[in-house]
């Protein structure tokens, strides 16, 4: 489900997570967007952004980094959030995220 929110004279599409939930375990989060059609009218989709992200207790997925799951733990579906910290930043970086006290709508 989404809306349109206008700031500074632009569209932007807003998305809601309807239903379900992300694996502790981890799951690959990933946002595409629309290219330009072939000739033939089929629209590739370009990966804007994609996250692998893990909930902090999963260190056998992560032998790259010697077993350690580089993750916040906090943000388990029960309290704390997880937050990107610089949205411009590449988003599959465990560092570029933190755990934070819910804000709806912020």
């Amino acid at each position: 489900m989404g809306w349109h929110l206008f700031e500074s004279g632009r569209a932007v599409t807003i998305l809601e997570w309807l239903e379900g939930r992300l694996s502790n375990a981890g799951e690959k989060v990933e946002l595409q967007k629309p290219g330009t059609p072939g000739p033939s009218g089929f629209v590739p989709y370009i990966r804007v952004d994609r996250v692998n992200y893990s909930d902090g207790s999963h260190g056998e997925n992560f032998r790259e980094l010697g077993n350690i799951d580089p993750w916040p733990m906090s943000p388990d579906g029960t309290g704390q959030a997880l937050d990107r910290i610089t949205d411009t930043n590449y988003g599959n970086d465990a560092s570029n995220w933190q755990a934070l006290t819910p804000s709806p709508g912020s």
